[in-house]
């Protein structure tokens, strides 16, 4: 109550902790750190959530609302946006009813639950000593999408003459396989630069592009490379890929680049591209630079000067630059290219943001004032989450935490120039770890996970300025792991679409007559991170003995669950147990490595899909 209404709340010592005393001089003890009543703990923690979340509760119009009953204390906040209603049943004893007028459905903050409006009122019904806070169902976007089916699969993951899939006639004929299969999303994994394990999650970069992706043949074509240039170096990549030798590899298609780069001329389309993406393009191209001098070590680690990214680059480091300049021309070119060719197919892409960025990488070393580190350039409070599902000891991902109140101070505009570069490349954009912008798992450096703490993120301001600069916001959000009242609250107020994992959710979801999808949440049989479907269901032999599923029937299950979109791992309709797996969380190496040929996505198995699909009113 103390955090809805006017004035300044106060929380005398202790009582957050749950923490008692008797008479003086033992009024208060000391504080039990450590041993605090976790349920009163984020009870306190709920509360102060709202009252900093909306600010109407501040400096909002307070009015009393007369109610039926003596038990039932109900009250009104609103400014010009919106109106809060709250109510609170003091009596110990019995539940009470309230009857609200109001012209569109209502949300309580306390429990998630949408009340619907009938005829300009809803009913609530208040449990003894209850209460309800709520909010007018208005959300910052609407997101209307027709029932329908897509399928996620990184690029990495499509074979290719060089060791992945590059952006080029092997990635368009996969893409005319979704399409033959009645595939209307394609949902891959951050483009971005990856790091030395292969994780497209641990970036340099949260705008450049990762070049292992640009299509050699493409540069053939653009008459930057000659046919016999591409043909030894065809021969070589396939040598270099019987020995497993990834490093002549990568110097092998960096070599082709600079022939490339040789012959191109800065034409107005490149000078084009530079000039839009300046905010990052020139800073990171220097960053890249200057990390090959020094033999890729971090950047905390250089000369003083070459710390800072104001200095001028020394005169015989220009060109590697000005080549990395040429490769993020390439490769966005390549990637526009693959959008459209989707686009005509009418398959639309979701796109992957990862919530954080590298430590040692180029955001970092040209932003340092945007992020949380110390005197020498670390990290002073980390990423991670607490024990959960994937981890009993929960992770550590190292990557520095973001100063957001300075963020806020220039209305967001780091994240503001990040989403408007998604929103271009890409349909529709998944928000990774979606919770991190209501509250995110802050670890001090050299401390285990279990000693870090939540701390609060940007909440709905971020989306506010987003709605305000880009107007419609296509957006699905990553909301799994330990969800709170709080980020669902975050969620309702956006509008995004959530999450719904038939894996983690199968346990409540799974009935009788079928599956119970959860409401405005995009349905996947497992994601990157997850086993496989088969995989999956061999460890769960009550399932598979049981419900008598086997992975064909999970996917009609799924498929005709009222979700409207469901979104398969390739490897799941392909029927490829964990073999095929392709993230295993918490595990650095031999991850991200899956691969598949277009051949066993064949016209007949797309055929195969498109009629379950079709019976499923998927299409």
């Amino acid at each position: 109550m103390q955090m809805t209404l006017p004035g300044v709340p106060c929380i005398y010592y202790g009582d957050e902790a749950g923490l008692t005393g008797g008479l003086d001089p033992g009024n208060r003890k000391a504080f039990p750190w450590g041993k605090e009543n976790k349920d009163i703990l984020n009870t306190y923690r709920s509360a102060i959530s709202l009252r900093k979340e909306w600010p109407v509760f501040t400096d909002g119009r307070f009015s009393i609302i007369n109610t039926e009953s003596s038990e039932v204390f109900g009250y009104k906040r609103a400014n010009e946006e919106e109106e809060f209603f709250v109510f609170l049943n003091r009596s110990p004893f019995s539940g009470e009813n309230c009857r609200i007028d109001s012209d569109c459905d209502l949300y309580d903050l306390l429990s998630a639950k949408l009340y619907k409006v009938e005829n300009g009122a809803c009913t609530i019904s208040l449990p003894p000593c209850g209460a309800v806070v709520l909010r007018q169902n208005k959300k910052l976007c609407e997101n209307d999408h027709k029932r329908s089916c897509g399928v996620l699969c990184h690029i990495t993951s499509i074979s290719s003459k060089w060791g992945q899939g590059v952006l080029g006639d092997e990635t368009k004929a996969f893409i005319q396989e979704l399409k033959n299969a009645g595939q209307s999303y394609w949902q891959i994994l951050p483009l971005n630069p990856i790091d030395e394990y292969d994780s497209p999650y641990a970036t340099s970069s949260a705008f450049a592009g990762n070049i292992q992706l640009i299509s050699p043949e493409e540069l053939l074509k653009m008459g930057l490379l000659s046919e016999n240039e591409l043909k030894k170096s065809e021969e070589k990549a396939e040598i270099y890929l019987q020995k497993k030798d990834r490093s002549a590899l990568k110097e092998l298609k960096r070599s082709l680049f600079k022939k490339a780069y040789s012959r191109f001329n800065k034409h107005e389309d490149f000078l084009k591209f530079c000039k839009e993406q300046a905010h990052w393009l020139w800073d990171f191209c220097k960053f890249e630079a200057l990390k090959s001098h020094y033999g890729g070590t971090q950047w905390q680690l250089w000369a003083k000067e070459h710390q800072d990214p104001k200095t001028d680059l020394p005169e015989a480091l220009k060109e590697e630059a000005d080549f990395q300049c040429f490769c993020q021309y390439i490769f966005f070119l390549q990637w526009e290219s693959i959008h459209c060719f989707a686009g005509e197919c009418g398959v639309q892409i979701i796109g992957d943001i990862p919530f954080y960025v590298g430590l040692g990488g180029a955001d970092v070393w040209a932003n340092k004032s945007l992020f949380l580190l110390n005197e020498k350039g670390f990290g002073a409070e980390l990423s991670g989450v607490p024990p959960d599902y994937f981890s009993e000891e929960g992770q550590i991902w190292n990557n520095p935490l973001y100063d957001w109140r300075k963020m806020e101070k220039d209305g967001f505009s780091w994240w503001l120039n990040r989403l408007e570069q998604a929103f271009s490349r890409y349909d529709l954009v998944r928000l990774d770890h979606f919770r991190g912008f209501e509250q995110f798992w802050s670890i001090p450096a050299g401390k285990k996970s279990t000693a870090g703490c939540w701390k609060f993120g940007p909440g709905l301001k971020l989306f506010e300025k987003a709605k305000a600069k880009f107007g419609s916001l296509p957006v699905l959000a990553e909301d799994l792991g330990d969800i709170t009242i709080q980020v669902k609250n975050l969620l309702s107020g956006c509008g995004f679409p959530g999450t719904d994992v038939f894996q983690f959710s199968y346990p409540e979801r799974l009935k009788e007559n079928g599956y119970v999808a959860k409401e405005n949440a995009v349905l996947y049989s497992g994601t990157h991170d997850n086993q496989t479907l088969l995989g999956f269901l061999s460890e769960h032999p009550v399932l598979m003995r049981e419900k008598e599923l086997s992975a064909g029937d999970v996917i009609k299950l799924l498929l005709e669950s009222t979700a409207p979109v469901v979104i398969f791992p390739l490897q799941d309709l392909l029927g490829l147990d964990d073999r095929a797996r392709m993230n295993v969380p918490g595990k650095a190496e031999n991850n991200w490595k899956w691969q598949f040929s277009i051949s066993d996505f064949s016209d007949e198995k797309a055929t195969e899909i498109y009629r379950v699909i079709k019976n499923a009113n998927r299409i």
